[in-house]
């Protein structure tokens, strides 16, 4: 995906009683812990900042649904 694509995400502070539809990253499976930095993609799926942005080094689709975020252009 592309720097600026991913920059523009939305992210968010994750605390236990916030209403997000899951509460781990579905990357990695870990539960999200308080304070962690949650990314949200435009097509509503949350992952954990750290495993998206890994992610979007070499893909530039959703986990999830496959929502495609623009890629840089060579």
């Amino acid at each position: 995906a592309s720097k600026l694509a991913v920059k523009s995400l939305t992210k968010k502070i994750y605390n236990k009683g916030d209403s997000l539809a899951i509460d781990s990253c579905t990357i990695c499976l870990e539960e999200f812990k308080n304070g962690v930095n949650v990314v949200e993609l435009p097509c509503g799926h949350e992952f954990d900042d750290a495993c998206i942005g890994h992610w979007f080094e070499t893909d530039h689709f959703c986990p999830l649904c496959r929502f495609e975020l623009p890629r840089e252009h060579h």
